[in-house]
């Protein structure tokens, strides 16, 4: 089985956004459903969700329940935060990219792992950048703050511009999205 995620997250890790904020914001344009809100931190999807989300193709199937209790495989949502800046990858991200020659920055992933938000030097071009500047591509993240989606296979969904534009709005901060899939079982 695959399970692949898409994540929404502020573009930097300067921007402090506090989790009840986001939640109280996400569940008033209808994104979520908080009065369904689990013990787990999962959050069902809103009314407004397939407006606010695009799915790639012509007839997109996806479960919005479990098909039993163990079930982790449909889709729903979280809100994850931490006090520092966090990477997400999966064992398929691509290494980031170097924004000033594009070639890839670093050969060892370890130097970002803990969010460490000191400047990292491109093995190619020898230019320092802060983690959060590398060419990311739609890989990986590094923020305080994610909105993880469940079940959305690379590539498959994406947020609606309006969506994005509202985050920016309601935060004074600009957001990017990305994907991680793990293969499991």
């Amino acid at each position: 089985m695959k399970n692949g995620k898409l994540l929404i997250q502020p573009t930097s890790t300067d921007c402090m956004i506090h989790i009840k904020q986001i939640v109280l914001f996400l569940d008033s344009i209808g994104f979520i459903n908080l009065s369904k809100r689990q013990a787990n931190g999962v959050i069902p999807a809103g009314k407004r969700f397939l407006q606010l989300i695009t799915f790639m193709g012509c007839s997109p199937h996806i479960r919005f329940e479990p098909r039993h209790a163990d079930d982790d495989d449909y889709c729903f949502i979280r809100i994850l935060e931490f006090d520092e800046p966090r990477l997400l990858v999966s064992d398929r991200s691509r290494t980031p990219g170097c924004p000033h020659c594009r070639k890839p920055a670093i050969a060892d992933w370890s130097l970002l792992e803990n969010g460490q938000s000191t400047p990292v030097t491109c093995q190619h071009c020898g230019a320092m950048s802060r983690p959060e500047e590398l060419r990311w591509r739609n890989d990986a993240g590094m923020a305080r703050l994610f909105i993880e989606i469940n079940s959305i296979f690379p590539g498959e969904a994406q947020p609606v511009e309006s969506l994005m534009q509202h985050l920016q709005h309601e935060t004074g901060c600009q957001w990017r999205y990305f994907y991680l899939w793990q293969e499991s079982g």
